[in-house]
């Protein structure tokens, strides 16, 4: 396995995006940087950082195989240590089974955002944490 790193102003960068959007059913928009897992130049899983403002950053994490440690691991580094952060934030949907693994690997529940993800019943509110 592979990692590849990028963000919106290059090529690798907007690759990455273009998998998540198909993948998760959701846009990414600039400004952003992500970091992929890649098998035979396959991507298997995904991670896009936004809203990054010096102390906290934003992750949205899609994955067929989920988050190993070493998907945890690096991106641990690349926010703890590279860009030297003091907090990672994660926003899930409600319903999504995901969740119950976030308090797991070091997540602390914050809020409830209604309506997040949209108000039509294909969508949910959103959990922050």
């Amino acid at each position: 396995m592979f990692i590849m790193c990028g963000d919106h102003t290059n090529e690798s960068g907007q690759a990455i995006a273009r998998w998540f959007e198909t993948n998760q059913k959701l846009p990414v928009t600039p400004p952003y940087s992500a970091i992929c897992w890649a098998d035979d130049k396959k991507i298997v899983a995904a991670a896009i950082f936004n809203d990054y403002n010096g102390s906290s950053i934003e992750v949205h994490f899609h994955g067929r195989r989920g988050l190993t440690r070493s998907t945890i691991r690096s991106i641990v580094d690349y926010v703890f240590i590279q860009l030297k952060c003091n907090i990672l934030l994660a926003r899930i949907p409600r319903n999504n089974t995901f969740k119950k693994y976030l308090p797991r690997i070091g997540f602390k529940y914050l809020a409830v955002i209604p309506n997040y993800f949209g108000a039509s019943p294909k969508r949910d509110d959103g959990i922050l944490y």
